[in-house]
Parts: C-alpha cells; sequence; structure tokens
C-alpha cells in the first residue's frame, strides 16, 4: 500500500483530504509542521507528500531538502497564495505538481491515482540508463557525448513525474479537442515562439486553471496533463522581441532542457553519421561506407542546421555515392561551395534583417527551396513560414509607400 505523508496545519484540511487519500488505497500521516514531518520522514519516506506552503515553522517545500530520495517521492504543494512566481520556485526546488485552495478533487485524485505507477516508470527509466551506458542511446535519441549523457540524466529525472499514457479512444473523439484528448497524459506544443499572441492567452489560461471550455460551450472542462514546449529561439530573446508572453514564459519555464549543438557533441556526429547510413544501407539493400577523410571533414563542419543537417548530408551523400562516400561529397563541399557568392553585413544591421537577406540570397543562388532549405540548414516548413512572413511585410511596406503617395499629392 503506499504511503501519503499530509502536512497542513488546518485541522479540517487534514481530515478531510486524509479522508481522500485513504480512499484511493494509501496509508496516510499527518503532521501540522515542518518539525512533526520532518520527524515522520526520519521513521518512513513517503510516496506522496502532500504539503502546504505556508506552515507555522516555514515553507512546506523546504522538506523537499529531507527526502531520502527525491526521485521515489511525488512531491505536492497546495497553497491559498498563489503567484507565478511561486509555482515556477516551487517546482524547481523538487515540487512534482502543484494545486491552488481550494483543492481541485478530481484533479487531487487523478494525481493520486498516478503514483502506484511510478515504480514501473522508475524502472523503465533505469532500464534506459543501462541501454545508454551499453549503447550510447536514450529511448529514441542517439548519442553517448558527455552533453547528452547529461540531457538524459534530466529527462530521466523528469519522465517519472506526471507522465501516465491518455486515452484517446472513443466514439466522440473527432469532437474533442488536443487538451481533452490529451487529458492523463502528454501534449507537444512545438515552436511556441510562432504562437499567435491571441492563443498564447488562451493557453496560459488552461495552464493556470487546469480547465477549458470546448468551441461553442460554457461549461469548463478540467484536464490534467503535461505539457512539453520546444523552441530553436532563445525564450528569454523570444520575449524580449515581443514574440512570446513574459507570463506565458514563466508559466513554461518549469523544467528547462536545452539540447546541445551537434559541434558540442564530439563523437556522436560520427555515431549519428553511422547511424544514418546504416538505415539507408539497410533501406536499399547496400553495403556504402564513409571513407576516413570524410569522417574526418564531418568533425570539421560546423553543422549550424544540427542533427536534421547531418541526416540530410547522409541521404545525399548515399544517393551520390557508389561503394565509398569519398572526401569530395564531404558536407563543406556539398552544402558551401567555395564557388558560392559572400553576402556582406554591415555591423549593426538586425538579427532579423540579416536573416533576410541570407535566405534571400541563398534563394536566389539555388533556385530550390528545398535545396536552399537544406543548405541553411532548416525545414523546408520554417523556409516557407519565413517566406511567407517577407511577402507579408512587403505589402505592407507597399501599402504604405502608396498611402504616402496619394497624400503627397493632395
Amino acid at each position: 500500500m503506499p504511503h501519503l505523508l499530509l502536512v497542513d496545519d488546518d485541522p479540517e484540511a487534514l481530515e478531510w483530504l486524509s479522508e481522500l487519500a485513504k480512499g484511493e488505497g494509501f496509508s496516510v500521516a499527518q503532521a501540522d509542521s515542518l518539525r512533526a514531518a520532518r520527524i515522520h520522514m526520519s521513521r518512513l519516506q513517503p510516496d506522496v507528500l502532500l504539503t502546504d506552503l505556508q506552515l507555522p515553522d516555514g515553507q512546506g517545500i523546504e522538506l523537499v531538502n529531507d527526502l531520502e530520495s527525491r526521485e521515489s517521492t511525488e512531491v505536492v504543494l497546495i497553497t491559498g497564495h498563489a503567484s507565478v512566481e511561486s509555482a515556477v520556485q516551487a517546482l524547481r526546488l523538487g515540487a512534482t505538481d502543484y494545486m491552488v485552495k481550494p483543492v481541485d478533487v478530481d484533479r487531487l485524485r487523478a494525481i493520486l491515482r498516478r503514483v502506484p505507477r511510478t515504480g514501473e516508470l522508475r524502472a523503465e527509466i533505469g532500464e534506459l540508463r543501462e541501454e545508454l551506458r551499453r549503447l550510447g542511446r536514450f529511448g529514441h535519441l542517439l548519442g553517448s557525448s558527455p552533453p547528452m549523457q547529461k540531457l538524459y540524466d534530466q529527462l530521466g529525472r523528469v519522465a517519472p513525474t506526471s507522465h501516465e499514457k491518455g486515452s484517446f479512444t472513443g466514439a466522440d473523439r473527432q469532437h474533442k479537442g488536443y487538451f481533452e484528448r490529451a487529458n492523463g497524459g502528454t501534449l507537444f506544443l512545438d515552436e511556441i515562439t510562432e504562437m499567435p499572441q491571441e492563443l498564447q492567452v488562451k493557453l496560459l489560461r488552461v495552464l493556470e486553471t487546469g480547465a477549458f471550455m470546448r468551441v461553442g460551450t460554457t461549461t469548463p472542462i478540467s484536464t490534467d496533463l503535461r505539457v512539453i514546449c520546444a523552441t530553436n529561439r532563445v525564450p528569454e530573446q523570444a520575449v524580449a522581441d515581443g514574440k512570446l508572453r513574459e507570463d506565458l514564459y514563466h508559466r513554461l519555464n518549469v523544467f528547462p532542457i536545452a539540447m546541445p549543438p551537434l559541434r558540442e557533441r564530439g563523437t556522436d556526429i560520427e555515431l549519428l553519421a553511422q547511424h544514418f547510413l546504416d538505415q539507408l544501407n539497410k533501406q536499399e539493400s547496400a553495403l556504402k561506407s564513409f571513407a576516413p577523410a570524410t569522417i574526418a571533414a564531418l568533425y570539421a563542419h560546423t553543422w549550424p542546421g544540427n542533427v536534421r543537417e547531418l541526416k540530410n548530408y547522409c541521404q545525399r551523400a548515399f544517393i551520390l555515392a557508389d561503394e565509398v562516400i569519398d572526401a569530395n561529397l564531404a558536407p563543406a563541399a556539398v552544402a558551401a561551395p567555395e564557388s558560392a557568392p559572400l553576402l556582406s553585413v554591415r555591423v549593426g544591421t538586425t538579427l532579423d534583417e540579416a536573416s533576410r537577406r541570407l535566405i534571400e540570397a541563398t534563394l536566389a543562388e539555388c533556385g530550390s527551396k528545398r535545396k536552399a532549405a537544406d543548405m541553411l540548414g532548416i525545414s523546408l516548413k520554417t523556409l516557407y513560414n519565413r517566406l511567407a512572413v517577407y511577402k507579408s511585410e512587403a505589402g505592407k511596406d507597399r501599402r504604405e509607400a502608396e498611402d504616402y503617395e496619394e497624400r503627397s499629392r493632395v
């Protein structure tokens, strides 16, 4: 039977929360202060620590430091004094969930019901770590360099928290939005800094309240899910540029994970290149290989497009090579020929303008959007999005110029 330690100085809260936890199959111990909680934790490590933030002798989050193993205990913080800053700070210090008084009973039940599975999840993480040591991989991620091992440790720490699979079946599936369908699971939002501001407001509201409304209805629906967001921008710069709301950034920035650039991953470059080549050989029933000089060129290249650029290069080289991928097919020779024209950018030019000029010049040189995207190390979708923005801005500038000319005539 999983064990729960309930810490609160409100007798009524202790009573009803205890009954709720017992109803979910937990043995329950109560404490009304940090001191009492520490005494209990020295005797028995709880599977769940459910604590109020404000206690007579300190803050409940301080108890995280008294746990024998943070990975084996779910820490759920409850507070009547909610703020984005306190939530972020609590989660950074080790809390795995954060609830506001009055407590949402359904959400608390959902949190408690996922606890019995944490042991299985941690066992899976342990197996993945062993696989990493053996093969240099973690799930679908490949790499054995120190930066990647640090990344795997971060993923291994955060993966068991709030991470059961959701159910996506049902006759009315087509009527459910992403938040409703992902209830009990994880929702991944790519390129969060490209999300329109009005949608950012709605996302923030869902994250803060744990509820949303279907289109065309007025009834709130509760949801319990983990949100993972990704961006290729520096988030702080996106906030400064007005691309990302500051309050949403702080709400999302609970457990930031930075993917190290390929140029900093050492021998992972060769490991990944060989992995992609092995896949192509298996797919095409071939036995192609890299020449030593080509391997040396892989390490010499800076890989601004990271793993996507490396994969694209391997596919091109595989098509062009016979049996051996020689040095004349090295990435520098394919991606940026010496005969390519140079682009001069004046010091002080904005990054957006420099990016625009580089994209337009590369597209003019290649004559092909796909080839230009490969050369720039970006996806074709990203290139199309950038070009659409440039076209929109050009149309706006033209209209403003026409308006100015019309006013000048008057």
